[in-house]
């Protein structure tokens, strides 16, 4: 094989792209669950005290919601297990993250909150559509389901 073909292929041709999945999806999940941790073992207070200034219903109530779902849905999202509902919960929870720097702190602090918080809803948004992938619980139990109970149209 020529060389200029070889090196089109390495530029071109794709590779792993189950392992950059993932690689994605445990990141996401192992993010998450750390900022779950960290609201259970320390700014739980902060985060309820916080939603409290935004005039937000039932601070405690959405403190305990959001930490509960970036723990338990970190989790779930990293061993890829019920990814996409916890995916969907993560894209409402950094939605309103987004919504919050954009529009309720000042500019100089969006630079820092909001790039993050844009990362990750985009992170969400790429792993909602492409699926939890092959070397997830939820990829095994679809190989299973399609090898034992294969669908036969009528």
């Amino acid at each position: 094989m020529p060389l200029f073909i070889r090196i089109t292929n390495f530029l071109v041709k794709p590779y792993g792209r189950e392992s950059v999945v993932t690689m994605l999806r445990l990141w996401l999940g192992l993010t998450m669950m750390y900022h779950g941790f960290e609201k259970v073992t320390g700014t739980y207070s902060t985060l309820t005290s916080h939603l409290a200034v935004l005039n937000m219903p039932a601070p405690q109530l959405m403190a305990g919601i959001i930490t509960a779902s970036q723990s338990v849905g970190g989790m779930l999202i990293a061993v890829g297990f019920c990814t996409r509902p916890m995916l969907l919960v993560m894209l409402l929870i950094n939605s309103a993250s987004l919504v919050e720097t954009l529009f309720f702190l000042p500019l100089s602090t969006f630079s820092r909150k909001g790039e993050l918080a844009l990362t990750y809803l985009l992170m969400n948004m790429l792993l909602f559509i492409r699926g939890p992938g092959q070397f997830s619980i939820d990829g095994y139990l679809s190989e299973i389901a399609t090898r034992y109970m294969p669908y036969k149209p009528r």
